[in-house]
């Protein structure tokens, strides 16, 4: 659900490269203060988790949060870090695993901001592939009832998706959710080839509604 990440250009990619060692070095020399490495150790795990380098994401994320406890960066890079290493595996057991230790972070980063919209939609995300669809469309709304200025669309995409699989009688939510946010992001190709909506397009009453939503040119601004 949602967008894939665009890699930088390659320069940039290679100053994180080059920075990563520089860092580590630094911390294991001691030349830089403790409390000034939290933020660069972050920012890298941001970076290599950009690149799908998970290992070395977890590793930066959690030397960050060795540093500075509190930091509620590192802790939801941590958490999305190991949902998105999740997502990818197809061991049930350690899927499950991962998921345990996703959710474990995120309610440690919502103990350090309890109105973080992107917690809360980290939290939707967990719930949702375990199958607790209840739980995640109710973390998905706390994340759009807290992002005042609107800036995760994605909640509201994920929330219809959730609505979709959770099945009838939430279909006619489903819709309306991702009625909201195709008019923001126009992703109405993504939508019709989303198998989250498979629900949604089958249904006798709201599948035509769907496909009409989904073809139909945007409103104009």
């Amino acid at each position: 659900m949602g967008d894939a990440p665009k890699l930088p250009p390659f320069e940039v990619m290679a100053q994180f490269e080059e920075a990563d060692i520089l860092i580590v070095v630094a911390d294991n020399n001691n030349s830089i203060e403790k409390r000034d490495l939290a933020q660069p150790f972050t920012g890298l795990g941001y970076y290599w988790r950009l690149v799908e380098n998970y290992p070395r994401a977890i590793a930066r994320f959690m030397r960050a949060i060795d540093i500075d406890p509190s930091s509620l960066m590192a802790r939801r890079g941590l958490c999305g870090t190991i949902y998105n290493y999740a997502a990818r595996e197809t061991r049930p057991q350690l899927k499950k695993q991962l998921l345990d230790q996703a959710e474990d972070e995120c309610k440690k980063a919502l103990e350090i901001s309890s109105a973080d919209p992107g917690a809360f939609f980290d939290l939707g995300w967990i719930l949702d592939e375990r199958g607790d669809f209840e739980g995640a469309a109710s973390a998905y709304r706390n994340s759009q009832r807290l992002d005042v200025r609107g800036d995760r669309p994605n909640a509201t995409y994920n929330l219809a998706c959730t609505l979709s699989k959770w099945g009838a009688p939430h279909l006619g939510d489903a819709l309306v959710e991702l009625g909201k946010v195709i008019e923001i992001d126009d992703n109405r190709e993504q939508a019709a080839q989303d198998e989250d909506f498979k629900n949604l397009a089958r249904d006798p009453e709201f599948g035509p509604l769907f496909s009409t939503l989904v073809t139909k040119k945007r409103t104009p601004a």
